[in-house]
């Protein structure tokens, strides 16, 4: 099975979280399993925002985190981002449940690259 193309293996019907999976980093190939994926994807979520019809949109933070970067997907509008509507400054702590408000100047895709974090009372 050491010389056997990825393509000719057999499928997995049920991925566990300690199946280890192959990485290529910085050339060098390396081991990482479904569960540090997991982890990975759930410590840093990343929010797709369509403006298209709508420049202003409200949501929910569903736990405690904080937003690192704003990345213009389609256009390259101007966004504002306000938290309890409050002008929101990159990577301060939002409650789980504060209302985020984003808003474009121009029909755009935006994307919220944000980080659980843990907000100590």
């Amino acid at each position: 099975m050491a010389d056997s193309r990825i393509s000719n293996l057999n499928a997995v019907v049920t991925p566990l979280l300690t199946d280890v999976y192959p990485v290529v980093q910085g050339g060098e190939t390396k081991q990482i399993t479904l569960e540090q994926i997991k982890d990975r994807i759930e410590l840093f979520p990343i929010f797709t925002i369509e403006l298209i019809d709508v420049l202003t949109l409200d949501f929910y933070a569903p736990f405690d985190m904080q937003i690192n970067t704003v990345t213009d997907l389609v256009n390259l509008p101007t966004t504002t981002v306000e938290v309890e509507d409050v002008a929101y400054v990159l990577e301060d702590p939002i409650n789980a449940g504060d209302k985020i408000t984003v808003t474009v100047d121009t029909a755009a895709v935006v994307q919220l690259n944000a980080e659980r974090i843990e907000i100590l009372s």
